[in-house]
């Protein structure tokens, strides 16, 4: 049985970012990106990301 995708917020050009898709390749896990930007994201990131940090 195969698991839905993870859903990874943020932009993959940053590293933090990078960092977890990598660790999620080697774990083998399947994310999906949500490419938001932090500081014109809307309120569904401010729900999720209080102080608009990604990764979330």
């Amino acid at each position: 049985m195969s698991q839905p995708p993870v859903t990874l917020i943020g932009n993959p050009v940053s590293p933090y970012v990078r960092k977890i898709m990598a660790i999620c390749a080697v774990k083998g896990i399947e994310v999906a990106i949500d490419p938001i930007t932090p500081f014109r994201g809307d309120e569904r990131f401010s729900k999720i990301s209080p102080l608009r940090r990604i990764p979330v």
